[in-house]
């Protein structure tokens, strides 16, 4: 059994946002100018795959007026009835489509 997490800490005053990905999906930051885009950041290995693990973590800055989307492989790896996935191609696209009502 292993369990993914992405852990941030948001230093409001600043947009500093400090951060550690343990296996999580690729977390999405929707810019000030109202465009989602993806942030790859880099991956740690999953929480519970191997003991002894050590994560590292990455800074970046989230503009004024920009949001972090977190979101579970469940959305990505959803299928239709024809057992294709939803992918993350396709929700960026969505949130992009309407991007005011993704906030």
């Amino acid at each position: 059994m292993f369990v993914t997490v992405w852990l941030g800490i948001l230093e409001i005053s600043t947009g500093r946002l400090t951060a550690a990905n343990a296996g999580h999906e690729y977390p999405i930051i929707k810019k000030a100018n109202g465009e989602f885009e993806l942030l790859k950041d880099k991956h740690g290995f999953v929480i519970g795959g191997m003991s002894g693990m050590r994560y590292k973590e990455y800074e970046f800055t989230l503009e004024k007026g920009g949001t972090l989307f977190l979101y579970t492989d469940g959305v990505a790896e959803a299928t239709n009835a024809e057992n294709q996935l939803f992918g993350t191609d396709r929700m960026l696209s969505a949130l992009n489509s309407e991007p005011e009502k993704a906030s």
